[in-house]
């Protein structure tokens, strides 16, 4: 499945000691079916796993895991 997606980041405090993370789009980005937007405030300054990027990227793993019925499209030769 592929996503369609923007990120961006701003810096935040006087020493830039944290960031405002955000992510959105939507997917299937062939097809869309859904939106997001993720938004992570005040994300401590270069801890990667406080990214709203990776956050969205969990979300769609877990749907894709245990409810794939909601994300994933049959193409037309997988319909019986």
């Amino acid at each position: 499945m592929s996503v369609a997606a923007k990120t961006g980041t701003a810096q935040v405090g006087a020493r830039n000691e944290y960031i405002n993370s955000l992510v959105e789009g939507f997917f299937p980005a062939e097809k869309p079916r859904y939106a997001f937007a993720v938004v992570l405030e005040r994300a401590k300054t270069g801890t990667p796993q406080n990214s709203a990027a990776l956050a969205m990227r969990q979300t769609l793993e877990w749907m894709i895991a245990h409810r794939p019925e909601m994300v994933l499209t049959p193409s037309p030769g997988d319909i019986q």
